[in-house]
């Protein structure tokens, strides 16, 4: 069965994998995940200030997710920019952010090494 991979990006910090179960339920409930990775990876996320100041940086979570082929539009379109809430129904002022990954193979290493990077045209 084919696969897509994408990063799930800006996970509030105090999010665990229940708190993903939750915010992804249609998505799990339906089978749709090949493999979810939640292992708390750290990202700096620089954020515009309101005011005039200059731009800090928040830390927050990423994970790799893949999907059953063809189902990445569908992941996109109803988790992409949306608000963070979780288990327990807290809203969070933070958005979801979904890139496309795609896997480059190496032709100098070993057979079915590669790496991952974001995808051209990525969402985010």
């Amino acid at each position: 069965m084919e696969a897509e991979l994408v990063i799930v990006r800006n996970i509030p910090l105090e999010f665990g994998a229940a708190d993903l179960r939750h915010y992804f339920e249609s998505f799990t409930e339906g089978e749709k995940f090949r493999m979810f990775h939640f292992r708390r990876r750290s990202e700096l996320v620089v954020v515009r200030s309101a005011e005039d100041g200059p731009p800090a940086g928040v830390e927050r979570s990423c994970c790799i997710v893949c999907l059953q082929a063809g189902l990445v539009g569908d992941f996109v379109e109803q988790y992409h920019r949306q608000q963070w809430e979780d288990k327990s129904g807290t809203r969070y002022p933070s958005v979801c952010i979904i890139q496309r990954l795609k896997l480059r193979v190496d032709p100098t290493r070993e057979e079915g090494a590669g790496s991952m990077a974001p995808g051209e045209g990525a969402v985010a």
